[in-house]
């Protein structure tokens, strides 16, 4: 009779951005080290994250992962292995509405709308500009009347740190008609469809993986993170993280650029070692 692996039937979730890379966007050896080492010792390893599946996938050469992962900070499940997107949620047509007012009325304000296919921007701003230079995007400019009118898995507000909270103030006493509005950085307001986030699609995940709830670990820093360290069994944040997200995680580790997400895992032996005992 063979002997069961130590993290069989566990899932281990990882934010990426200021988690498991770092903010110049480099990925720490102990991290790739530690992935490899959780993911050899049977346990199901996954982004969960708010980039695309192609900006995700761009860091597969230093990290791989065994399990479908969460993009667009939940309304996507891919599978690498397949390549093939698994579920997705898509944001109301009705949407449009806002666009177009937030265009008008806050010109410092990009808009970038997610598909399947494509990132479009139907509205440039400095923010938007850095976002796709420093995640490589490939993306269409074009104006509303032409993109797609279905499909759009979530949407990105992106706004210069001191702007953005005026106009999520703005934003979110508009009517809404199916969305939900979550921080993803400082200068990032996305929005994604009711009642989707990484939390809910996590337990998602975990059911197409036939694994329990119990046996779901997650790391994550920032506000976009916060349902899914709620929803794990055990969870960790790293030392740069808001005082919010602290005082959800379960354990604090220590900084990204240090490896947060190795901290993490050498954590998890512990926590499964002594479920066993």
């Amino acid at each position: 009779m063979s002997r069961k692996l130590p993290y069989e039937g566990y899932l281990l979730v990882s934010d990426m951005d200021g988690t498991l890379i770092t903010e110049t966007f480099d990925m720490p050896a102990r991290n790739i080290h530690a992935a490899r080492a959780f993911m050899e010792g049977g346990g199901r390893f996954a982004f969960a994250t708010g980039r695309t599946h192609s900006s995700a996938g761009a860091f597969l050469d230093r990290v791989k992962v065994n399990a479908p992962c969460i993009l667009f900070n939940g309304a996507v499940i891919f599978d690498y292995a397949s390549h093939q997107f698994v579920w997705s949620a898509d944001l109301p047509e009705s949407i449009t509405q806002l666009i177009l007012k937030t265009i008008d009325r806050f010109p410092e304000v990009g808009v970038e709308l997610l598909t399947d296919d494509a990132v479009y921007i139907v509205h440039e701003s400095v923010a938007t500009r850095r976002h796709t230079s420093n995640e490589r995007l490939h993306y269409v400019m074009t104006d509303l009347e032409h993109v797609p009118k279905t499909g759009w898995h979530k949407m990105i507000f992106a706004a210069e740190q001191d702007r953005l909270p005026v106009f999520a103030d703005f934003a979110t006493q508009e009517p809404n008609e199916g969305w939900d509005f979550i921080f993803s950085s400082v200068n990032f307001l996305e929005v994604l469809p009711r009642n989707i986030s990484k939390g809910s699609t996590v337990l998602r995940l975990a059911s197409q993986l036939q694994i329990e709830k119990e046996h779901i670990f997650a790391i994550g820093d920032y506000y976009n993170d916060l349902t899914l360290l709620q929803t794990a069994a055990f969870s960790g944040t790293p030392a740069e993280a808001p005082r919010a997200i602290k005082d959800v995680a379960d354990v604090v580790v220590g900084p990204c650029e240090h490896g947060a997400v190795a901290d993490f895992i050498e954590l998890i032996k512990k926590q499964v070692t002594a479920n066993v005992q």
